[in-house]
């Protein structure tokens, strides 16, 4: 059974993004670059809502990811992508692949088969619509020691509780906190 996983950036008063979707607030140091590559050596499928793949596509294949984060940029080029949309009718930053309509039965569905485990990034409505289905494995939130004041819960529009249990934590020299989490199993 294949594992899926959530990896967000969170400010410390609790965004993800910012006012006009900003992110230039999450800044990674050495440390948090050598966590990425080592995540990324995982070869996990990587998903995305539509959003975060436009936002991720116009960067990474670009010649100046490459040369500011060369190990980051390739593992991100060639992972596997799937891309939850039901508008986008083709994924040119690939490879990848598009599901749209029943996400969560999609979902049940990639879990149940083989293949490597896969992680979502960012993408927080996706994974509020797949945590409240109870189809998340594991929620692991980079904090960064930065208030932005004003923006985008996580979970925001979330109509009801979820439960989850603290399974890790690691703190970085910069002050960046780590958290994972299970789900209890228990929602609301």
């Amino acid at each position: 059974m294949r594992r899926l996983t959530s990896f967000t950036f969170q400010s410390i008063d609790g965004f993800f993004k910012g006012p006009d979707e900003d992110i230039s607030w999450n800044r990674h140091g050495p440390e948090e670059i050598a966590f990425s590559e080592a995540q990324l050596a995982r070869g996990d499928t990587l998903v995305f809502g539509r959003r975060t793949y436009d936002h991720m596509a116009d960067f990474w294949p670009t010649p100046a990811a490459a040369a500011h984060l060369p190990a980051i940029a390739g593992a991100m080029n060639r992972a596997e992508k799937i891309v939850v949309s039901n508008s986008l009718r083709e994924a040119l930053w690939g490879p990848a692949r598009i599901i749209g309509g029943d996400v969560a039965g999609a979902f049940r569905s990639l879990k149940a088969g083989d293949g490597p485990d896969m992680t979502i990034l960012g993408s927080a409505e996706l994974v509020t619509c797949l945590a409240a289905e109870g189809l998340i494995d594991a929620l692991e939130i980079m904090i960064y020691p930065v208030v932005i004041g004003a923006g985008t819960s996580l979970f925001a529009g979330l109509s009801g509780m979820l439960d989850f249990t603290l399974t890790d934590h690691r703190a970085f020299n910069s002050g960046t906190v780590l958290l994972t989490y299970a789900p209890d199993g228990s929602a609301s």
